[in-house]
């Protein structure tokens, strides 16, 4: 089944519209998905915490800064972008 994301939220535990260290990706398929971070300055393979097949949650590089970004969730369907 191609993996589907439906929301995108921060993994602050207090506040989830601020960001500590990653996201929190809510969805279909994720189970087996791999994440990619793009931008314009090129992609990121994100390194996944903790993952079920309604939810992930992946870490965000120490060096990504401020702008647009597509975040890509890939299984052997297929992938799903999203803009974070």
């Amino acid at each position: 089944m191609l993996p589907t994301i439906s929301g995108i939220l921060g993994n602050d535990s207090n506040d989830s519209s601020r960001i500590t260290n990653g996201l929190l990706v809510s969805g279909t398929a994720l189970g087996e998905a791999v994440f990619d971070l793009n931008s314009d300055g090129g992609s990121v393979r994100l390194v996944v915490v903790d993952q079920t097949d309604t939810q992930a949650e992946v870490y965000l590089p120490s060096d990504v800064r401020s702008g647009e970004h597509t975040l890509t969730a890939t299984n052997g369907s297929g992938s799903v972008d999203q803009a974070v």
